[in-house]
């Protein structure tokens, strides 16, 4: 397999096109890769117990979707796998650490999570979150991205908004209907890639078609043939690494993710790049967060409320959901004094409401 030795590659255009906001990183689920060599797949396998798992009728390795029993078997999935993706990757979180640091301005990662920002606010960095939610329109106010306060933007969806998961075939034909339509992405994001200059692909399962089908979807908004492409992955075969050379013009490097990462840190050290931590500014939302900590749902939705109405028009949508979900709150608090709930029930909706809160919350950061 051809490949670019770490002599080889160009650092000065890699951190020039990072300076210039003109370099975007891709992750993918490689970098969940533990010190045993466990793939993220195989994590999930023996956390879901996936041979004898009632929920699950059948497993497709190969894409890495799943065939449920039941609507109900997905919603009890969800909700674990969240839990799992809630957890702690040692391994990761060192690689990500790194990367915090790097000032890339813009980071499309393809698992759901958000462990790339938990990390980076754990060491004082700032981080935007936002994600692509198929057959949804964009909310029109959308998070720019910048070298101090990068975006990192999940392709395939939010582990905290269940219905924007690619989870099986049918949320992915809908997903390819959603994005082949040109829907769902805002415009100012596909305006960023369109200008981009230089991207880099880290843990990214190319031999999977819908990767490379989605490689196309990202040339198509940058159609340039002078961008730089360079990647690292741990599983790429010959043939694949071929295919992506001569489709995508992807050069592959001989380091492992974590060498890559270490030397592109220290590069950007030596020209002063490297992110520093610095004061956070107070945040209407962090406090909302609080006050749901507190299981103070009252004032949590009062004073979302609140916030969304003098964001005005752009938020008119988000406003109406906490509208109705203030509206489930009175519901469930009346039922609960005159006793027509019990404690398990009523329990269950205090969660699936503080579910549906923290969704609004994340999307309303645009707007904060």
């Amino acid at each position: 397999m051809e490949t670019t030795s770490k002599a080889n590659i160009d650092w000065d255009i890699i951190i020039q096109t990072i300076r210039e906001e003109k370099c975007i990183l891709c992750l993918g689920p490689e970098i969940f890769t533990d010190a045993d060599g466990r793939k993220l797949e195989g994590q999930l396998a023996t956390e879901f117990d996936i041979p004898n798992n009632p929920d699950i009728r059948n497993y497709y390795p190969q894409d890495g979707l799943f065939l449920f029993s039941t609507e109900e078997s997905k919603t009890r999935f969800y909700y674990k796998l969240k839990r799992f993706f809630d957890g702690n990757f040692p391994r990761t979180e060192n690689l990500l650490e790194k990367i915090a640091r790097i000032p890339f301005h813009l980071i499309i990662s393809l698992t759901p999570d958000n462990l790339l920002c938990r990390v980076a606010e754990h060491q004082g960095l700032p981080c935007k979150q936002d994600f692509y939610w198929k057959n949804r329109s964009p909310v029109s106010s959308a998070k720019m991205p910048g070298r101090q306060a990068p975006l990192v933007y999940n392709m395939f969806g939010s582990i905290h908004e269940r219905d924007s998961l690619v989870l099986t075939y049918q949320d992915l034909f809908d997903y390819f209907d959603s994005i082949l339509g040109a829907r769902s992405m805002p415009t100012e994001l596909k305006k960023i890639i369109s200008e981009t200059d230089n991207f880099i692909f880290l843990g990214i399962q190319f031999e999977r078609w819908y990767m490379q089908l989605l490689l196309r979807i990202l040339s198509k908004y940058n159609d340039k043939d002078s961008f730089l492409r360079y990647a690292s992955s741990l599983s790429v075969n010959e043939q694949i690494a071929v295919f992506c050379k001569e489709q995508f013009r992807i050069t592959f490097v001989q380091e492992n993710i974590h060498e890559f990462i270490g030397q592109l840190l220290e590069e950007c050290q030596k020209e002063g790049l490297e992110r520093q931590a610095g004061a956070q500014p107070s945040s209407v939302l962090k406090g909302i967060r609080t006050l749901i900590g507190k299981a103070d749902t009252d004032n949590a939705i009062r004073k979302l409320k609140e916030f969304l109405e003098q964001c005005g028009e752009p938020a008119e949508e988000l406003c109406d959901e906490a509208i109705l979900l203030a509206e489930r709150n009175n519901r469930l608090q009346r039922r609960i004094r005159n006793g027509s709930i019990d404690e398990r029930d009523a329990e269950v909706k205090r969660n699936q409401m503080t579910e549906a809160m923290l969704g609004i919350i994340r999307r309303a950061e645009n707007f904060e």
